[in-house]
């Protein structure tokens, strides 16, 4: 499911989730930034360091579904050492985002 997360009303940055696990509720994806991404504010890891619990402040909405409720958003940088950066969803809501069997 493609989704766009945002940091107060601001897009971030964007991401194709894949299925959450139907037991965890945990959907991770590639995470794609937008100009207005900064790690320094959004990232909860960088480069490997734990930085702080940043993500409270984080939303994710698809356009078809909308809000994604959750209870954690996660974004880790590996922007320098590896060439990407990652968002991971856990206690992803049945209600707002279709859980499938593995």
């Amino acid at each position: 499911m493609l989704v766009d997360i945002y940091h107060d009303n601001q897009v971030i940055g964007y991401s194709e989730l894949h299925r959450p696990n139907a037991e965890t509720h945990i959907a991770n994806g590639t995470f794609i930034p937008k100009a207005s991404y900064n790690p320094d504010l959004h990232a909860d890891i960088i480069e490997g360091d734990y930085v702080g619990l940043r993500g409270q402040s984080l939303k994710v909405q698809s356009e078809s579904l909308g809000w994604v409720l959750c209870t954690s958003i996660s974004i880790q940088d590996y922007s320098n050492l590896l060439g990407e950066i990652e968002i991971n969803l856990s206690g992803i809501s049945e209600t707002s985002y279709e859980v499938h069997p593995d």
